[in-house]
């Protein structure tokens, strides 16, 4: 099975998160769906002091805990590639990625202000634009970040394509 990827970037405040929940909602109806979300706010996500951290603290190359069929893994720089394999062993057919804007798989940029079109020139494999600006719809490539219908519409034309990795 190979696993279908689609990342939503931007930067902050442009919506991203909002974005991301609507694609794996309206994804979840037909493909078991995975995200993964890059913590872009400077060292490493906030994790409480648990056992399994404490056995990732004394030397553990990766340490998890499951309870009540929640698993939580923790590991030490590990590479997109890799968490992407990890969801395809779980079964995941989908995995919506936000953030990371600088690894090549196929991306929606969301643009809010003026300094945010800098992205459209500095990243690869662009295949939609979201927009706050109605200035911007008649673009190519580009749809109101508010527009639901044709997104839903751009997403079915989006896994009808190749855009395995």
């Amino acid at each position: 099975m190979k696993l279908n990827i689609l990342q939503v970037v931007g930067y902050k405040n442009t919506g991203k998160t909002t974005v991301v929940e609507k694609i794996v909602r309206y994804l979840s109806l037909r493909y078991q769906v995975s995200s993964l979300k890059h913590h872009g706010h400077g060292g490493a996500p906030d994790l409480h002091q648990t056992d399994s951290s404490r056995h990732f603290e004394a030397g553990a190359i990766a340490s998890g805990v499951e309870g009540d069929g929640v698993f939580y893994m923790q590991t030490n720089d590990i590479k997109v590639e890799k968490m992407l394999q990890i969801y395809e062993l779980l079964g995941a057919e989908v995995c919506v990625i936000e953030g990371y804007k600088h690894v090549p798989y196929p991306k929606i940029v969301i643009v809010r202000n003026p300094q945010d079109y800098e992205l459209l020139k500095k990243l690869e494999n662009i295949h939609l634009v979201l927009t706050w600006n109605e200035e911007d719809l008649f673009k190519d490539k580009f749809l109101h970040v508010n527009d639901e219908e044709r997104l839903r519409e751009w997403i079915d034309d989006f896994m009808g394509g190749t855009y395995e990795h």
